[in-house]
């Protein structure tokens, strides 16, 4: 499941990977993130809350996948 809105969100607001990395420093690198936002492995919800605070964005907003919220199926 890809988090499209994270993403263009991220990049409207020209917030890099390496800005979110340091919010939430539990992740090393850039492709571990990556991999999250491309929905290959889950955000904990401490993530999503850490992303929605940097981005000034909801959570519910951030995690809809094909316009569906989704963001309570994440660990």
């Amino acid at each position: 499941m890809k988090y499209e809105y994270l993403r263009k969100t991220r990049k409207e607001k020209k917030i890099s990977v390496k800005e979110i990395l340091k919010a939430l420093k539990n992740l090393k690198t850039e492709s571990a993130y990556y991999k999250k936002e491309n929905g290959y492995i889950p955000f904990t919800i401490d993530e999503c809350e850490k992303i929605s605070n940097l981005l000034g964005e909801p959570i519910e907003e951030l995690f809809k996948t094909d316009g569906r919220n989704q963001w309570w199926k994440l660990n």
